[in-house]
């Protein structure tokens, strides 16, 4: 198997794995995202924040009065929000202060952990980038920390397996995000076939998916994170867009052999069955589709009814109305590419 094939075997997976997921996902799925937060306004201390499970861990880096370094550190279980709140989660937990611990090089020695009598922390978060810290009488507004990043849209850069679901239908493709730093658009491309396929741009703190090969859809990214980012309305009947990262996966080192002519489809969406009801003025029937595959063939049959929104039947040019068809039709699970080009369509060519 080639390291196209095994891309193309996940992808496959992974739009099935994505059809068992909940219907909508919203503001209050997100969690704040792993990594190092700061204030902008308040240069010189770092906080860091993990979730492992529901709980958060933070650990604070600040100076005391004298100059001298100081770890101070809480952690507590995370109460995600309810809907419609303006935030996605809070986190309240004791502060501790961590002192004389372990030196380079030196035997071990257990810090010395003191709870703190003056303030507990609390962050409240408003999505998974941006929250409110308040702590020792001051409150601070903390964001994620890019120090190589330029920005969110910058911090997409890489090789992402990107999923389009709308409805019951999955489409994947292998995209590579790359930021202009001079217009600050980041343009999205297959990594196949080299085409452009859509766009992310920030307008005013905010991330939007364009995806040009659906009607220019602009999605806004509800949960943009370096690792997986998610985009859409939370509308279970509309477009959701999936992705996660690939970089790190390490598909470099996978060098498998391949037997020459291999081309079999076997195994890949032999199972595949749709059911979209419709309820349009010009529209009332159910759209089914159906594949399944033989020893050597993959079979088609549908009513050829629509899985989408269609106009008006019939019409000044169009006396017909939409009708259940009989739709039927084999391939060939070993395709092989010849040299001769068959025109589709009719006698107009290819058309859609």
């Amino acid at each position: 198997m080639t390291k196209i094939k095994m891309l193309n075997t996940l992808i496959i997976a992974f739009g099935f794995l994505l059809q068992m997921l909940p219907a909508q996902v919203n503001a209050q799925d997100s969690y704040p995202e792993d990594g190092w937060w700061w204030d902008a306004e308040a240069p010189g201390r770092g906080y860091f924040i993990e979730r492992q499970k529901n709980y958060i861990f933070v650990a604070a880096f600040i100076y005391t009065d004298d100059g001298s370094p100081e770890w101070l550190t809480s952690n507590g279980e995370y109460t995600p929000a309810e809907a419609d709140t303006g935030s996605i989660g809070s986190f309240t937990g004791n502060v501790y202060r961590n002192s004389d611990g372990q030196c380079i090089g030196c035997d071990y020695m257990a810090p010395t952990e003191a709870e703190s009598e003056q303030s507990p922390l609390s962050i409240t978060f408003s999505d998974n980038q941006n929250g409110v810290m308040e702590w020792f009488g001051e409150s601070l507004t903390i964001t994620r920390f890019f120090w190589s990043w330029a920005d969110a849209a910058d911090q997409l850069t890489g090789t992402w397996l990107l999923t389009e679901l709308e409805n019951s239908a999955a489409l994947s493709q292998l995209v590579s995000i790359e930021r202009n730093d001079t217009t600050g658009v980041a343009s999205i491309r297959n990594v196949v076939n080299g085409t452009d396929v859509g766009t992310v741009e920030l307008f005013d703190n905010d991330l939007v998916l364009t995806l040009t090969d659906m009607s220019e859809s602009e999605l806004p990214l509800v949960m943009p994170e370096s690792k997986r980012f998610y985009a859409g309305f939370g509308d279970s009947n509309a477009l959701q867009v999936f992705a996660v990262r690939l970089d790190d996966m390490p598909m470099g080192n996978i060098d498998i052999p391949v037997t020459e002519g291999d081309g079999s489809t076997q195994g890949v969406l032999c199972a595949y069955f749709d059911s979209t009801p419709n309820a349009q003025a010009s529209l009332t029937y159910t759209s089914i589709s159906e594949w399944t595959c033989s020893e050597n063939s993959r079979l088609l049959s549908a009513n050829g009814i629509p899985d989408h929104q269609v106009g008006t039947f019939p019409n000044a040019n169009n006396p017909n109305t939409i009708s259940e068809q009989s739709v039927s039709a084999s391939f060939t699970l070993t395709p092989t590419e010849t040299g001769t080009a068959t025109e589709l369509g009719g006698p107009r060519g290819a058309i859609g």
